[in-house]
C-alpha cells in the first residue's frame, strides 16, 4: 500500500461523509480551476484595453474597497457555517439573525468607505465617483449568506454553478465592453453587477432546494445577534489585518506615486499571484489525511508534516524557476511594451510565493493545534511592517519598492516570527528545512558524488 492509500484510508475512517467530502471538494477545485483560467485570459484582454493609467486606476479603486471589506461581513461567515453545521434545526433563526447584521454592516461598510475616500486626497477627481459607485457592492452582497448555508450541507457544487454562471456572463461583458470601447466607468461598475447576479442564483437555489416560502421564514433573535457578533469579533480583527496585508501595497502606491505606477505594480502582481490557488487545492485535499494521524502517532504526524512542507517548497521553487526566466517573455508578449516596467517587479514579487506556499500549510497547522492567536499576531505585525516599510520604500522607488516590502512582510509573517513564539519555534525548523529544499538538495548530490 502507498503512502497516498495510507493517507488515504485515514481519513476514510475519519469521516463518515467520505464521499460526500471528497464531491465537494472535486466542486471546489473545479470552480478555482475554471474561473481562474478564464479570469485570467480575459484579464490580460482588459489590461492591454485600458493601458496602465486606467488599469491603474481601476486596481486601486478595487484595492481601496476591498480594504473594507471585513467589516461588511463581521468575519462571520465561518462562524455561522459552523453554527448551522452544529444546529441544524435553527436553521431560519441563524440565517434570518445573520441576513439582518449583513445588511447593516454592509450598509454602514458603504458609508464608511465612501466617507474614507473624500476625506482622503486623491490627484485623480474621478476616483471619489468611482470608489462610491464600487462600495455599493457591499449592499447586494447580503444575500451571501446563503453561500455559508450550502457550504454547512457540503453542496458547494450550488455556489461552484453560481459563480461560474456570473464568470460567463462578466466575461461576456468584458469582451463586449472592449469591442465598444466602453469608458472605464463601466468596468468599475462590474464588480457591483457581479454581485447582484450572484445574489439572484443564489437566492434561486436555495428556494428550490428548501421550499418556496423557505427565505420568509427566517427569523431574527438578538440573543443570537449578540453571539454571533461576539463569536466573530477575532475573525473581523484577523480579516481586517489581512485586508490591510494584502491591499496596502496598492492603496499607498496609488497615493504616493499615482495610478499608472498601480497599473504596472498590478501586472506582477497578477502574474506571481495567479498561483496562490496551488497550495490551497493541495492544503485542502491533502491535510485532512495528515491531521488524522496526529492522534494516532505523533512521530509520524511529525514527518508527514515535514514531508508536506517539503511538497509545499517544491511547488514554490517550481514555479520561481519556470517563471523568473520567462518573465521578460511573458510580460512582453501577454501585456505589450507598455508594461515593461513590470518585470523587476515580478523578478522580486516571484519570491512571495515561497512564503505564501508554506504559509498556507502552516495555518492549517496553526488551526489544528488551537494557535489563532498566534496567527492573528503574525498576521498584525506582518501588516504593520508592509505599511511601514511602503512609507520608506516606494517614494524612492516606486513599484520595485512596494515589491521589496511585500516580500519581506510576507517572509516575516508566513517564517521568521514564528521562530520566536515557543509554541511554534519547532514547527518553524520543520519550515526552515523546506526553504532549504534547494541546499539539502545539492548537499546530497555532492556527497553521492564525493562517495562515488
Amino acid at each position: 500500500m502507498t503512502m497516498l492509500d495510507k493517507l488515504t484510508a485515514v481519513f476514510r475512517n475519519s469521516s463518515q461523509n467520505y464521499q460526500k467530502v471528497l464531491s465537494n471538494i472535486a466542486w471546489l477545485f473545479f470552480e478555482k480551476f475554471l474561473s481562474i483560467g478564464i479570469a485570467f485570459f480575459i484579464n490580460v484582454w482588459v489590461t492591454r484595453y485600458l493601458g496602465p493609467d486606467e488599469l491603474g486606476v481601476l486596481r486601486y479603486v478595487n484595492a481601496f474597497v476591498f480594504l473594507f471589506a471585513p467589516v461588511s461581513t463581521l468575519g462571520m461567515n465561518n462562524v455561522v457555517i459552523r453554527e448551522l453545521v452544529e444546529s441544524p434545526s435553527a436553521k431560519n433563526e441563524i440565517m434570518g439573525t445573520a441576513f439582518v447584521l449583513r445588511v447593516i454592516c454592509g450598509s454602514a461598510t458603504t458609508f464608511i468607505t465612501i466617507l474614507a475616500i473624500f476625506l482622503i486626497p486623491s490627484g485623480n477627481s474621478n476616483i471619489q465617483l468611482f470608489v462610491s459607485i464600487s462600495s455599493t457592492v457591499f449592499l447586494f452582497k447580503t444575500f451571501t449568506i446563503i453561500d455559508d448555508w450550502f457550504h454547512s450541507q457540503l453542496e458547494s457544487k450550488h455556489t461552484v454553478i453560481s459563480k461560474n454562471i456570473v464568470l460567463v456572463i462578466l466575461s461576456i461583458l468584458k469582451i463586449v465592453f472592449i469591442q465598444y470601447h466602453a469608458p472605464l466607468i463601466l468596468f468599475i461598475c462590474l464588480p457591483v453587477v457581479e454581485s447582484v447576479i450572484y445574489s439572484l442564483i443564489l437566492i434561486i437555489f436555495y428556494v428550490q432546494r428548501n421550499h418556496y416560502s423557505s427565505l420568509l421564514n427566517w427569523r431574527f433573535r438578538l440573543d443570537r445577534a449578540k453571539y454571533l457578533v461576539r463569536e466573530s469579533l477575532p475573525l473581523l480583527f484577523t480579516g481586517v489585518a489581512v485586508s490591510l496585508y494584502l491591499m496596502a501595497d496598492q492603496v499607498m502606491l496609488g497615493q504616493m506615486a499615482g495610478s499608472r505606477a498601480v497599473g504596472i505594480y498590478s501586472v506582477a502582481v497578477t502574474l506571481s499571484e495567479v498561483w496562490y490557488m496551488i497550495p490551497g487545492i493541495v492544503s485542502s485535499s491533502l491535510y485532512p489525511a495528515v491531521i488524522a494521524l496526529k492522534q494516532a502517532d505523533k512521530g509520524l504526524y511529525d514527518r508527514r508534516m515535514q514531508q508536506y512542507y517539503n511538497f509545499m517548497a517544491l511547488m514554490a521553487y517550481g514555479v520561481i524557476g519556470c517563471f523568473l526566466p520567462t518573465a521578460h517573455f511573458l510580460i512582453n508578449s501577454l501585456y505589450g511594451p507598455d508594461y515593461a516596467a513590470s518585470i523587476p517587479i515580478l523578478y522580486i514579487h516571484l519570491w512571495t510565493c515561497l512564503f505564501t506556499f508554506i504559509g498556507i500549510a502552516q495555518s492549517t497547522w496553526l488551526t489544528s493545534e488551537g494557535l489563532q492567536n498566534q496567527n492573528f499576531m503574525a498576521t498584525v505585525l506582518g501588516a504593520v511592517l508592509n505599511i511601514l516599510l511602503n512609507l520608506v520604500l516606494i517614494p524612492r522607488f516606486e513599484g520595485i519598492g512596494a515589491a521589496i516590502a511585500t516580500l519581506i512582510s510576507y517572509a516575516c509573517a508566513s517564517y521568521f516570527i514564528y521562530l520566536f513564539f515557543p509554541e511554534t519555534r519547532e514547527n518553524a525548523l520543520l519550515m526552515t528545512k523546506s526553504l532549504l529544499l534547494p541546499f539539502r538538495f545539492f548537499k546530497k548530490c555532492y556527497s553521492k558524488l564525493k562517495k562515488s
